[in-house]
């Protein structure tokens, strides 16, 4: 999907902002540690799959079960871009404490927005929309700063 777009937009792949949201933010975290990216966008996302299932049902020997493990704590650091991580701290799906953990462990360029009261399904807040907005000008204005063209 990322090559198409990037072919139908006339720009490099790892010049896309990726986002995604719970599992789809593990598939995000994926794609930019193997290739790259302009940003990384998470909300409400995990450290493993196995570390939310494990806390979901303890003393199932999930590390034995799982095949499809999503090892974002593992894959972070190899992410060097801009990064934005939101989560709920209401979130009864996934920890709030394992997106602070995927957040420590991340690089520099960095930053972190607490959903307050939101659980996984709730939509984010004002407070979010805005960081997100800051964030995406300040992408723009990053690449106005370099003299990059919109598009190669």
């Amino acid at each position: 999907a990322r090559k198409w777009l990037a072919q139908r937009s006339g720009i490099v792949e790892d010049e896309i902002v990726l986002m995604g949201r719970s599992l789809g933010a593990a598939v995000m975290v994926e794609l930019a540690a193997a290739d790259g990216a302009r940003a990384l966008i998470l909300e409400s996302t995990f450290t493993s799959l196995p570390a939310v299932v494990g806390d979901r049902v303890p003393g199932l020997p999930v590390e034995r079960l799982m095949h499809c493990r999503f090892e974002s704590l593992e894959k972070i650091g190899r992410y060097h871009g801009p990064l934005l991580i939101s989560h709920g701290n209401a979130d009864r799906v996934i920890p709030f404490e394992q997106a602070e953990t995927l957040f420590a462990a991340a690089n520099p360029q960095k930053r972190f927005v607490t959903i307050n009261g939101a659980d996984h399904k709730d939509p984010p807040d004002e407070k979010y929309h805005r960081a997100l907005g800051q964030f995406l000008c300040e992408l723009a204005r990053d690449r106005e700063l370099l003299r990059l063209p919109a598009s190669e």
